[in-house]
């Protein structure tokens, strides 16, 4: 429980700093914006259908293929329980993104490029 909350501590003073520039982040990394910056729109921008559809078809992807990176460091883990910790983590991310949107407002500069993000995520188009 100690973990949880020092990570969520971590995710509040980090919020602005969640889409830094990086030269290559990992696919789990990715994961973990995918569901950060979902939470941020759902709060603030409330995407139309064709931008949610796109967005939820690329998290798929990224998704299994975190769930792939996942059981070849873990190979003694079942995919069930890789599914069930990818699950808790993309829950714990949301919520304590959506905590953090309602304490900080729309109109921060950290949470706007969350915002920002979820339409790039959505735009995306892997392959092309």
């Amino acid at each position: 429980m100690r973990f949880m909350s020092a990570v969520g501590a971590v995710i509040l003073t980090c919020l602005p700093q969640v889409v830094a520039a990086q030269s290559q982040p990992s696919v789990l990394e990715i994961f973990d914006q995918f569901a950060m910056a979902g939470a941020a729109a759902a709060e603030c921008a409330k995407p139309d259908k064709a931008s949610l559809t796109n967005y939820l078809a690329n998290f798929q992807m990224v998704s299994t293929s975190a769930s792939i990176e996942l059981q070849k460091r873990y190979p003694d883990k079942s995919k069930a329980q890789i599914d069930e910790a990818m699950t808790k983590k993309f829950e714990f991310l949301s919520n304590k993104t959506a905590d953090a949107v309602r304490k900080k407002g729309c109109d921060d500069a950290g949470v706007q490029k969350l915002v920002r993000l979820f339409s790039v995520q959505a735009k995306w188009q892997p392959g092309k």
